[in-house]
């Protein structure tokens, strides 16, 4: 997650407000892809869904880096336990992002 920090703040974010914003974006992003993890997605039809041509590289690169670290989180069965790992890593993001 320290690469996902490092990029935001040097590509996207020049005021704390602007990184407070595209923290809170990374965020958002890093719930969904959770939420898609928790459902049981492959982590190769998430890449072809969300990596594209028309992206940054920055944006593929970071991506890439929250479906990795997303991955190599667990799988549970029980919706409290998802809900909760999706909160966490949504935290776990934007804390990274904001902070580190």
């Amino acid at each position: 997650m320290k690469y996902i920090s490092f990029i935001a703040s040097l590509v996207f974010a020049s005021t704390a407000a602007q990184q407070v914003e595209v923290c809170s974006l990374l965020g958002d992003l890093a719930e969904k892809i959770m939420v898609i993890r928790q459902g049981g997605m492959p982590p190769g039809l998430v890449l072809s869904t969300l990596v594209k041509d028309d992206n940054s590289e920055t944006v593929n690169q970071i991506i890439v880096s929250l479906v990795k670290t997303a991955y190599a989180q667990p799988r549970y069965t029980t919706e409290i336990f998802q809900t909760r790992s999706v909160a966490d890593f949504r935290s776990d993001a934007e804390t990274t992002c904001l902070f580190e």
